[in-house]
C-alpha cells in the first residue's frame, strides 16, 4: 500500500471479536514519513526535519492524542528501510509494537546518523496524563554523525566508548508532551576530533564523562 511518501507490503489480520479491535501481523516499509499521521495533514510539503530541536518543534504543533491507544491493541513488527520525518538518516529500522489495554512497548533498533542505536519506546495511555519514555543507546560505536544531530555539531567526529539518551515526557498532545519533555544524555569514554575540513588542523579531545540534563518546561534551543 501507499500513504502518502510511505510505502508498505506485508500481512495484517484484523480481529473484532474481543473488547477492542486486535492488529497483528509483519509490515516491511521501505519508505515510512509519520508526519501526516502526527500531523493530521493528508500530504507534508516541508523538508524533513533536520535536528531535534525541528522535531520538537513539529512536535509541539502535532495534533495526535495519545488517549487513541486505548481504541485497538496490537502485535506488529515493523521493517523500516528508510524514515524520512526524523533527522539523522534513520534507516533499516526494527520495530516491535506490542499494544495491550493503551500500553504500548517498542523495543527499537535502528542506524541512526551512521550509528547503531537501540533501546525502547514506551506510551501509557491507562493513566491520566499520559506517559512516554523512550531510551536509545549505542556501546562502543564511532560517533558518525550524531554530534551534528544532537548537537549542531556536524565537525566533530571520533569514537564513543557509551552513548545513552534518555527523553521522558507526560500528556495527551503533542504541545502537553514538548512542555513536559526531559532530555537526559550521557556520553563515556569519547575520543573524538574537529578540524578535519581541507586544510584544517584537526584537534583531538576526549570525554570520560559526560551528562547533559534538559528539564521539563525547559524548551529546545
Amino acid at each position: 500500500g501507499i500513504m502518502g511518501k510511505t510505502t508498505l507490503n506485508g500481512t495484517l489480520n484484523l480481529d473484532y471479536s474481543g473488547r477492542r479491535p486486535r492488529v497483528q501481523g509483519e509490515l516491511t516499509v521501505p519508505v515510512l514519513d509519520l508526519r501526516p499521521f502526527v500531523t493530521g495533514e493528508p500530504a507534508v510539503q516541508e523538508a524533513p526535519p533536520q535536528s531535534l530541536a525541528d522535531v520538537y518543534r513539529e512536535l509541539a504543533r502535532a495534533k495526535f492524542s495519545l488517549n487513541e491507544l486505548n481504541s485497538a491493541d496490537a502485535d506488529l513488527t515493523l521493517r523500516v528501510g528508510k524514515w524520512i520525518s526524523l533527522p539523522g538518516a534513520v534507516h533499516d529500522a526494527m520495530l516491535q509494537v506490542k499494544l495491550e489495554q493503551g500500553r504500548l512497548t517498542l523495543p527499537v533498533r535502528a542506524t541512526v546518523a551512521d550509528v547503531m542505536l537501540s533501546g525502547s519506546a514506551s506510551a501509557d495511555a491507562s493513566v491520566t496524563p499520559p506517559r512516554f519514555q523512550l531510551a536509545l543507546g549505542t556501546r562502543d560505536s564511532s560517533l558518525g554523525n550524531l554530534a551534528g544531530m544532537l548537537a549542531g555539531l556536524p565537525d566533530v567526529k571520533g569514537h564513543l566508548g557509551r552513548l545513552d539518551l534518555r527523553l521522558t515526557a507526560r500528556g495527551d498532545r503533542g504541545a502537553d508532551l514538548m512542555e513536559s519533555l526531559d532530555v537526559r544524555l550521557k556520553v563515556e569514554r569519547g575520543k573524538l576530533r574537529y578540524g578535519d575540513r581541507a586544510g584544517g588542523r584537526p584537534v583531538q579531545f576526549s570525554l570520560n564523562d559526560l551528562v547533559v540534563a534538559l528539564p521539563a518546561s525547559k524548551p529546545l534551543q
